[in-house]
Formats: C-alpha cells, structure tokens, sequence
C-alpha cells in the first residue's frame, strides 16, 4: 500500500468481501496523503481479521467523521490480528458521533483477547460528540488515542493527539484506550496528549478518563497496565487517574509513573463524589505495584466532596501483598494524602510499604531507581529497566528506558479431573493441596490438568500416574525453569467390597 488510492482500495475490497480477504497481509510502503479522499474505515461491518504492518510510514490528511459505532482507521477488529507500526499524523482527525460509539485512531473496537496492536503512534485529534440521556438506549461511548475500546494487547503505543468526549455525560476517554471491558494488556505504552471527558452533573453518572486507560470494568479477566507513563492533563467528572481512571477489574498497575496534572471538571451537584488519583481515581481489590506520582491532583473549586489521591482516589487492594512501593511526594500516607478515601476494611489491606512518601529529592535519587529495578516478577511478565533522570528530560525523576518481555514465572495449577469409565471426576484444588473422590479400587489414574501458560507439569498430563495409599505428587514448572510448585493429590478411594 502506497498511495491514498491503494489504502482506499485496501478498505472497499475488504468491506466488500471480508471472506476473501481475512487472514492476508498488507504492507505500508510510503507515506500516504488522504487530503481530499473520502475514507471508510476497514472492518465497518464485518471485523478485521489479518496483518497490517505500516512500517512507520505517516498516513497524513485523513478525516474520518463517522455515524457509526466503532471509528478509527480499523472500525472493528477480531481474531488472530496483528496491527503494527502505523503513524497518524496531527493533520489527521478521527471524530463518531453515534450512540455508544467507540474511537481510536488506529481501532474503533477490538472484539477478542487474540488481537495485538503494536508500535503504533498518533497525533491526530481523537474526539467523540456522542449522546448523552438519562433515559433508555442511551449507551456510554469510549474514546482512546489509539484504541476506543480495547479486548486484546496494545504494546508501546504512543499517543500524542487530545482525546475528547465532548458531551457532559457518564463517556470515557484515555490516552491509550477508552475502555478494557473483558480484560486487556496495555505495555510500554506513552501517553503525551490532554484527555478531556466533560461531564454530567452526575445526578446519574459522570465521566471517567485515565492518562492510558479511562476504564477496565470486567471482573473475572483482569487488566494489566505494564511499563507505562503519562505526561498529558487528565480531566473528567467522575473517575480521574494518571495512568487509569476506574481500575474495577481486580486489574493491576507496575512499573507506571504519572507527570500530568489531574482536575475535576464538574462541582458534582449531583451527589456523588469524584474520586481523582495520580495513578488511578478509583479501584476495586486491585494490584498497585513500583509506580510514582508526581502530577498535581486538582479537585473542581465546587467540588467540596472530592477524594483526592496522590496514588488512588478510593479503593481497596486485593491483599497487603498488593499494594507495594508507590511513590509519591509528601510526608506520610492517609485519606487526603496518598489515598482519597478508604473503608475501613480497606485500610486492613494497606500493607507497609503500599504507599512511599519522598521528598522531591528522594524521588530523584539513585536509591529510589535502585529499588524500582527489584521489581522482577511483574504481573504482565515484562520487565521494565528505570534508570536515574540524568540530563533532566523527565523532570529529574525516573525515568523508564525499556520495556522487554521475559519469561513467565506462573507455576499453577489451574484444573485437574479424571475421567474412568467415561464418568469423569474434577479435583478440588485448595492452596497446594488437590482433593478428590475416585471410584473403589481405583490404582492408577490418566489425569488431564491445565496450568499456567508455557509452564509444565511432571507426571504429564494425560500420563499414567500410580497412587500411593491415595496420593501422587505434581511438579509445576515455570517457563523461566526457577519458579516450581509441587502440588500433592489426595484421592479418596472407597474399599471395594
């Protein structure tokens, strides 16, 4: 692809017959000037499904004003996808105005966990005019500098571009995406542009935006943001966070730093509170690990209610463990300081070193970098190298030089069931113990287990196992071969009669 006619072509033959074209691979070969080309983004109606690599070149000129529900270079996206290394200039915009839509400059809305955006930047203007009611049918729309809507992997991703929703209501709006509603994995990512979601007076609901992800909702996948960081002022009404919004995904951010100042930008005569952080405004039994806030955290003048955090602005933690090494600039940790506001089972889960108070200079000494860099079994399994603000381009503080993944530490067993007979007999796995019922005279057993991604297990799964007066032991072994879990089985095997 080569031309402002290619990419058009590329557009109308996969709209066209989506069939035919899922699977290929297209490449960007030149720098493209959509000046005057009417543009209809890729996957309108049919998701894309295939490789798009553009190889660094700009796409300049392009303007897409769109009534549709997903907006951006890709409107829908699912599948095996890799969508790597595209550039959108600042000449460009990106606008939808439909009910609940979702934008981004480089995707409207990505439908499945198997897609990867990658190395992709945008400078363009990002902005959603969709709807706001409080009556039936009224969706909430996501924007996003590069995804509005985001199931999958987006990995170092930049955005420069102001993403906006410019209707008062409950919208969300983030620097990288909008909106991880089934769980995501957000790494290496920038953002470097304002994030605005106006909002309501709340009487219903307000707004939510976040330096990299404005919200992650779903409860049983969680989201994690990995090796990120946001320089961009963040507003909204209801939820504010440097690097997310509302974390309400037992989700977890590591290795993230905020610079950008955070406000409110409604009084919230509507009753509820709005809860601003410099790492994330509000979040539920959620992991926050080896981040730093540096970002004013400004409440609207009117907002006499507001939970301010220079960490979080509510929120519990999963565990002590959970919360560990978050950095910020002050003398010590309460409501109003490194945290907004906090039940007071919540405050039973702040572990001893959730939360560092520093002075300036502390934050931007060696030691602080030094103790960043011990944090090597990151969640995401990237690990992330800080080094110290030498020639002062991060304001002195620290700063991040590369995000690299690594191998998987995760050594767990996850399932274990037998089946005789063609009945089939499921383990019961508390802690490091695996309990189950088998049938009488019951010797040797062809388990099936599952565990952790790229790990092993000995015995095999679906190997022949021997019991020993009910019980046989399995060995858990991480990717990287150090992290092993021995898990002991305990069949309770009836005398036959």
């Amino acid at each position: 692809i080569n031309s402002s006619t290619a990419l058009k072509d590329f557009s109308e033959k996969y709209n066209k017959n989506p069939e035919k074209y899922k699977g290929k691979y297209w490449k960007q070969n030149a720098e493209i000037d959509m000046k005057g080309i009417s543009y209809v983004p890729v996957g309108i109606e049919t998701a894309f499904s295939g490789f798009y690599d553009g190889n660094g070149y700009k796409i300049t000129n392009l303007a897409i004003s769109s009534s549709a529900n997903a907006v951006g270079l890709f409107a829908l996206v699912e599948g095996e996808t890799i969508i790597e290394n595209i550039v959108v200039s600042k000449s460009c915009t990106i606008r939808g105005d439909a009910n609940g839509c979702c934008i981004g400059s480089i995707v409207g809305k990505i439908l499945d966990d198997r897609v990867l955006i990658q190395n992709c930047t945008n400078y363009a203007m990002v902005e959603s005019n969709a709807p706001a009611g409080a009556f039936a049918g009224i969706k909430v729309s996501s924007a996003g500098g590069i995804v509005g809507s985001a199931d999958g992997t987006i990995l170092y991703c930049k955005n420069y571009g102001k993403i906006s929703q410019r209707t008062p209501f409950a919208h969300m709006a983030g620097g990288i995406t909008g909106h991880t509603p089934r769980g995501g994995m957000i790494v290496g990512c920038e953002n470097h542009g304002d994030v605005c979601a106006e909002s309501s007076d709340m009487t219903v609901s307000g707004s939510t935006a976040g330096g990299i992800v404005a919200k992650a909702s779903y409860r049983d996948i969680s989201t994690c943001v990995s090796g990120c960081f946001n320089t961009g002022n963040i507003s909204a009404g209801l939820y504010v966070g440097g690097i997310v919004g509302d974390l309400q995904s037992k989700g977890s951010i590591e290795n993230c730093y905020n610079l950008g100042t955070i406000s409110g930008n409604t009084d919230a005569t509507g009753g509820n509170p709005p809860f601003l952080g410099g790492i994330t405004g509000g979040m539920a039994k959620a992991t926050l690990k080896y981040n730093y806030n540096v970002g004013k955290i400004q409440a609207h003048a009117n907002a006499q209610t507001s939970r301010c955090g220079e960490i979080n602005g509510s929120g519990t933690f999963s565990a002590k463990e959970t919360g560990e090494y978050n950095y910020f600039i002050g003398t010590e940790f309460v409501a109003g300081t490194a945290y907004g506001y906090a039940t007071k089972t919540a405050k039973k889960k702040i572990g001893e070193n959730a939360y560092v108070p520093s002075t300036t200079e502390q934050l931007r000494s060696e030691d602080v970098v030094r103790q960043l860099n011990t944090y090597t079994n990151p969640i995401s399994c990237y690990k992330t190298t800080w080094e110290k603000d030498n020639d002062k381009t991060n304001q002195g503080y620290p700063k991040i030089i590369k995000v690299e993944s690594k191998l998987s530490h995760y050594a767990e067993m996850k399932s274990f069931t037998v089946t005789i007979d063609g009945t089939e007999y499921k383990g019961d796995i508390n802690g490091t113990n695996i309990n189950i019922v088998l049938p009488a005279g019951t010797a040797t057993i062809t388990p099936t287990m599952t565990i952790s991604e790229k790990a092993t297990v000995t015995p095999a799964s679906g190997g022949t196992v021997s019991l020993t007066n009910g019980s046989a032991e399995f060995t858990v072994t991480a990717e990287n071969g150090i992290n092993k879990q021995v898990y002991t089985l305990h069949a309770t095997v009836p005398q036959e009669a």
